[in-house]
């Protein structure tokens, strides 16, 4: 058995830490081959560069994994979005100010973030037959913890099974069709989820042994590490409404997330700088706030929450 993922090379019985070198771009990278053969499963943080948490929980497992622990490969991308890490921003690669994650496919010769995205599926994800994802809320954002999971037809069930070896309350249907697991799902045929977790911008040393735990368990339940997995029965939430603001304004939130709303709970309200109520957002239907931002400024056009409706599995 041999992996390889740009110039780093490592055979049966071997961990391999370097980066990867792309077209003005790296990416720091662990392989880690077993010594027994297996399936191989990228990990990957810091498609958004101030989510910490993930990226933690990366730097720890590729530090206290060994191949002894490991059936078949383990391949850690642990900063996919390097100058956004560096630079402390939020969500975008401040090179080109586009969002690594929602730009898939990618292109060969496009902007950075479109380079990174083409690299990241012919190089990292070519390489995998499960994807998990690493995410946490943004410097303007709190979330409830919870886990999305990619909705292909060929590959929900196992997606499903992944996002249920996750400590969280809610899995749910993932809906952003150029996001990485979507694609990996639909394009790819890979089963993917996204593990949400954290935020504010903070560094929750609770979060990432928490978030740990969770992928150790994942990494149980599709059999690449040899240990009895716990099994979780989180609400399955396959509609979701994602509401940004119609203003540039003062926001008001009303819930916060996590918390349980009724159809026509007044969630949140939008004011002008002369505290004038322009916009009042209401809940569609039953459901639970999944994430909002944190910030007292929104800004139009960008979002304020998302809230998923609630269905018991």
């Amino acid at each position: 058995m041999e992996v390889t993922i740009g110039k780093l090379t490592a055979k049966s019985g071997e961990k391999v830490q370097g980066y990867y070198e792309g077209d003005g771009f790296r990416i720091p990278v662990t392989i880690i081959c077993g010594n027994k053969d297996g399936k191989t499963v990228l990990v990957s943080g810091g498609f958004h560069g101030s989510e910490y948490d993930g990226i933690k929980v990366c730097m720890e497992l590729g530090e206290e994994l060994t191949p002894k622990k490991i059936k078949g490969t383990l391949i850690i991308a642990s900063l996919v979005n390097e100058n956004g890490f560096y630079r402390r921003k939020a969500e975008k690669n401040p090179t080109d100010k586009e969002n690594i994650y929602d730009s898939f496919p990618g292109k060969e010769d496009g902007t950075e973030s479109e380079k990174i995205a083409y690299c990241f599926e012919h190089d990292f994800l070519s390489c995998a037959d499960y994807f998990v994802d690493l995410h946490g809320g943004n410097m303007f954002e709190k979330v409830t913890a919870f886990t999305y999971y990619a909705p292909a037809k060929e590959v929900i069930e196992e997606s499903k099974k992944m996002a249920k070896a996750v400590n969280t309350k809610y899995m749910v249907k993932d809906h952003d069709p150029n996001g990485a697991i979507n694609y990996a799902g639909e394009k790819l045929g890979i089963p993917s989820i996204i593990i949400e977790r954290g935020g504010f911008g903070a560094l929750n040393f609770r979060n990432v042994k928490t978030y740990k735990k969770d992928v150790l368990n994942v990494l149980k339940t599709i059999e690449v590490i040899d240990d009895k997995a716990d099994r979780y029965r989180p609400f399955d939430i396959d509609e979701i409404e994602y509401v940004a603001s119609d203003h540039n304004g003062c926001y008001m939130e009303c819930f916060t997330a996590g918390d349980y709303v009724r159809k026509g709970d007044i969630l949140a309200y939008v004011t002008d700088i002369f505290g004038k109520t322009i916009e009042t957002y209401k809940a569609p239907y039953d459901g639970i706030i999944l994430c909002q931002i944190d910030t007292f400024a929104c800004e139009k056009g960008k979002p304020l929450y998302i809230l998923g409706k609630q269905r018991a599995i």
